[in-house]
């Protein structure tokens, strides 16, 4: 869903584009203007939705003021069309089509971010999941090591005993704690 944000971007930018084109004499200036103005309203989108993520109030003044920035907007591009030379009815209908295009624009980026998380929720979420997939192969690592050193150990006891039963003649009674003992004493924590 994220993929859908970017697009709305460049879909408020060509609008604005529309908007500025005829108003300023530079198509540098225009350009520069319209992608400034699909930041701007991006960024608003976003900010709003950050504040709803938050479980915060968003304020009906932001509200409004979204509002008038889509409207603004729409009045520029009306003007920029019958600045051209384009019909009353056909630059009304244009700068409402672009006024649906740039509402639906910021009100969808609002929810794909409220609906997909941030940027660094979903950046947090993502260290999280590699960060727990590290502790599962590292507690997997250390069972095999740890069964491993167990292996040893028991090898270890068995010919510890079967050295003081067969080269020294100490009895089975004997021999057995002192085997038990020296696997004690290797697994020993020293701290």
């Amino acid at each position: 869903m994220r993929c859908l944000i970017p697009l709305a971007v460049v879909a408020e930018g060509i609008t604005a584009y529309v908007g500025v084109a005829a108003l300023v004499d530079s198509q540098g200036l225009a350009t520069g203007l319209s992608a400034l103005t699909a930041f701007v309203g991006a960024g608003t989108a976003c900010i709003l939705a950050n504040r709803r993520l938050n479980q915060l109030p968003v304020p009906a003044g932001a509200r409004i003021l979204e509002g008038v920035f889509v409207l603004v907007l729409s009045a520029l591009r009306y003007a920029s069309l019958r600045i051209v030379g384009v019909g009353l009815l056909t630059a009304g209908g244009a700068a409402g089509l672009a006024l649906l295009i740039s509402g639906l624009a910021l009100a969808g980026i609002e929810e794909v971010v409220v609906e997909t998380h941030t940027l660094a929720v979903f950046a947090s979420a993502l260290r999280v999941s590699c960060a727990r997939w590290r502790q599962a192969r590292a507690a997997a690592r250390y069972q095999r090591i740890a069964a491993r050193i167990a292996a040893v150990l028991a090898k270890v006891e068995h010919d510890f005993l079967n050295f003081l039963l067969r080269t020294q003649d100490f009895p089975l009674s004997e021999a057995t704690p002192r085997a038990a003992a020296l696997k004690a004493a290797m697994t020993k924590d020293e701290g």
